[in-house]
């Protein structure tokens, strides 16, 4: 064998490939650590539209190239409430215009409105048979659909294709145009400069000259990573997802944002000043108990009272000191009754501060409807995510919880309907293992729930209270997740003994569930959904 020295000789790591491999595999650390080359400004030509006759003259072009990128530039993300500053637009990649409809600087120029956009723009927006693509698109159709403007025929949205081929990627606009294209685009902090003592400008007091080549590159950037992304969605297998699934759902959140939903808030008043009562309530029993006054936020003062004062045993430490967290008072609160009054106190006053009083402040002026932000691609899972307020995470197992639900109503001479899938995940799963007790009982329209509970703790279905089957559910899917015992235990508040007594009893009911729902936990890190959402488990 023969080998020539020179060729041997170490030349330094493959930056490209390596920077490939650890944006694939997420090692975002390691990436950081790989000089990346700098990006460069994009080559491309950007032009202002002031005059109706010009944006005529842009849609013709639109028209003749047979798609159209767009993006609505406002104050904020929230596009209930944001001023409209301008609108992108391009139709060629490295060419794009920006149409100013709302720079209110002082010397500003005449400007279109959203009523020339419709005028103009809109015939295109409305035709299903002209391609549009953006950037979270749903942001741009919620500003639109407010100013009663379609948006119809969205083939691709880069936001959430750069979110289906990496869930756990970062996926703004900016950070793509990087890493796809090796471009940068400038930031609003590059255009408007933060001054010492001085506010921000807003993009709405930028400079037309300044603001023009920042605005129009928003729909330029976008259609070119649609060029360098729809083909990998291909290879992945992953634009059926985004055309059948993302897209239209993405639309119909729009719908949903724009709509929004009404509350009451006269039921929030009298709900806060119940909580209030019983706050105070909860402040005077630690009181008795420790013998002196006490601030039940602070954790300070918490720590030397539990650790100090009542010489509980300390379960954790911090750097700041010995934790005070829900995990180690629901521990204490089996020694003593302070940490069970200090774990309820901080219930209540959660749910007055993130709902009670934070709800009527998230009103919208003009709809005098919440409109909360639904997030699609925040979840690596796939789950919806919201946000301002986060209408998902309101408890629904605890008085208080119910009642800020029913806070939420619908208007006179209308209801609101609550929909839920039925015992999903055990009906794919008595698909996926052919069990004959779960498939006899699901074509029987029995509830599968009751029907455990029936077996593990040896009743009729007449005998099933719902705290039975509250926690026979726990269990169905504690074994089909592969809880262990210690985590059931923890979850029902019951002996591992007992715990490992009930995880038996439901294998041996569903023995071909159980066991189908383990080999694919074990077969591979790498869960292949129906769709092809990639899921790396």
């Amino acid at each position: 064998m023969s080998l020539d020295l020179e060729t041997l000789r170490y030349g330094g790591a493959d930056t490209g490939r390596l920077r490939e491999l650890f944006t694939e595999l997420g090692f975002s650390r390691f990436l950081k650590a790989v000089r990346a080359p700098e990006p460069t400004a994009r080559a491309a030509t950007y032009r202002v539209l002031t005059t109706r006759e010009e944006l005529e003259a842009f849609a013709r072009s639109a028209r003749a190239a047979g798609r159209l990128a767009l993006d609505v530039l406002a104050t904020s993300r929230e596009p209930m409430s944001a001023h409209v500053c301008g609108v992108a637009l391009a139709c060629e990649p490295g060419q794009a215009v920006y149409v100013p409809l709302g720079h209110r600087y002082l010397g500003a120029p005449a400007q279109l409105s959203m009523s020339d956009i419709d005028a103009v723009m809109g015939p295109l927006l409305a035709d299903p048979e002209l391609p549009k693509v953006g950037h979270d698109v749903k942001f741009c159709e919620v500003i639109l659909l407010r100013h009663r403007i379609g948006l119809v025929g969205v083939s691709f949205d880069t936001m959430l294709a750069s979110y289906l081929l990496d869930p756990e990627g970062k996926n703004q606009l900016h950070e793509l145009a990087e890493r796809e294209l090796g471009a940068k685009m400038q930031t609003l902090d590059e255009v408007a400069p933060k001054r010492r003592g001085q506010a921000q400008r807003a993009l709405d007091e930028i400079e037309l000259g300044e603001a023009s080549s920042y605005g129009a590159a928003f729909a330029d950037v976008a259609l070119s990573l649609t060029d360098r992304l729809r083909p990998r969605l291909r290879v992945e297998k992953l634009e059926d997802l985004l055309v059948q699934i993302e897209l239209p759902l993405s639309a119909v959140l729009a719908e949903m944002e724009l709509t929004g939903v009404l509350v009451d808030p006269q039921a929030l008043a009298q709900l806060g000043a119940q909580m209030t009562t019983e706050l105070a309530a909860l402040e005077q029993k630690a009181r008795e108990i420790v013998g002196h006054d006490i601030n039940l936020a602070s954790p300070k003062q918490l720590e030397a009272v539990l650790f100090d004062e009542l010489k509980l045993r300390s379960q954790r430490k911090t750097k700041t000191g010995r934790s005070t967290d829900a995990d180690v008072l629901e521990a204490l609160s089996e020694e003593h009754p302070f940490p069970g009054v200090v774990l309820e106190h901080r219930a209540i006053a959660k749910l007055k501060g993130t709902y009670v009083d934070a709800l009527p402040r998230l009103v919208n002026p003009g709809t005098g409807r919440i409109h909360t932000r639904w997030g699609q691609a925040v979840a690596a899972t796939g789950r919806l995510s919201s946000q301002d307020p986060n209408l998902q995470n309101i408890p629904i197992r605890t008085e208080l919880g119910r009642m800020i639900r029913r806070a939420f109503v619908a208007p006179p001479g209308s209801v609101i309907v609550s929909a839920d899938y039925s015992q999903i995940e055990l009906r794919v799963l008595a698909h996926l293992s052919k069990d004959p007790v779960l498939v006899d009982a699901f074509r029987a329209g029995q509830d599968v729930h009751v029907r455990t509970a029936m077996e593990i703790f040896g009743v009729d279905q007449a005998g099933v209270t719902a705290e039975m089957r509250r926690r026979s559910k726990t269990i169905n899917f504690g074994v089909i997740y592969g809880m262990g015992e210690s985590a059931l235990a923890k979850r029902l508040d019951i002996s591992r003994a007992e715990a490992a007594r009930f995880i038996d009893a439901c294998s041996r009911i569903c023995a071909a569930a159980t066991a189908c729902a383990a080999l694919r936990r074990s077969a591979s890190r790498r869960t292949p959904p129906s769709r092809g959402r990639r899921r790396i488990s």
